[in-house]
């Protein structure tokens, strides 16, 4: 029974972490659970302690897929940005080396010079 709760309630709501709270001796269940995208499993009676601290630590991983996620977009994005930097540096450096290498250049006398 739990188990189909746990499967219903992640393919329906794919982005939230599910807690499984098992009675003494159902372990297995809370492991196939587990398995099958739960998040974490806590043991009755329920102790309060162990449930706050499994709720941060489910927070902490939802907080860190958002901020992956997050990441991997605005790294596409810069990549395209530099990429276009990059071949407009290109571009501008084709136009300007014969310029820079021809005999009767101000530019060459200063590149031997330096």
């Amino acid at each position: 029974m739990a188990l189909k709760r746990s499967k219903k309630l992640k393919r329906s709501h794919p982005n939230i972490e599910v807690i499984m709270a098992t009675a003494f001796g159902e372990t297995d269940t809370a492991i196939t659970c587990m398995k099958e995208g739960a998040f974490g499993f806590l043991m009755k009676p329920l102790d309060f302690k162990s449930l706050v601290v499994e709720i941060s630590k489910a927070l902490e991983h939802r907080r860190l897929v958002l901020e992956n996620k997050d990441y991997q977009e605005n790294l596409e994005k810069k990549v395209e940005q530099r990429t276009k930097e990059v071949q407009l540096l290109n571009k501008n450096l084709k136009f300007n080396l014969p310029l820079i290498t021809s005999k009767n250049s101000p530019e060459k006398n200063m590149t031997k010079r330096l």
